[in-house]
């Protein structure tokens, strides 16, 4: 007891931004990279609100993709962090 597991799950360092796949829930369906402004959370714990594309949910999470300076990134966020846009962002086109 006390020490630790070495056979643990640990999410790449781009995927720390994520919920964990019991949050995220199931069943996940595709959603056909709708427009989206969703609040996402940096490595630093900063958040931030940002113009997006909802790749996949589930009743309970959206799975979004957004770029920074030119990278893309993708996670898992809760629902209620996302609302649909209607104007049209650089990831769209990705």
């Amino acid at each position: 007891m006390g020490g630790r597991r070495r056979d643990r799950y640990t999410a790449p360092e781009e995927a720390r931004y994520s919920l964990s796949p019991e949050a995220i829930g199931a069943p996940i369906e595709g959603s056909g990279l709708r427009p989206v402004r969703a609040w996402v959370q940096a490595l630093d714990g900063t958040q931030s609100r940002v113009d997006a594309v909802a790749v996949s949910s589930t009743p309970d999470a959206v799975c979004v993709r957004w770029l920074d300076d030119g990278r893309a990134f993708q996670a898992w966020v809760w629902r209620a962090a996302v609302r649909h846009r209607a104007t049209p962002a650089a990831i769209d086109a990705a």
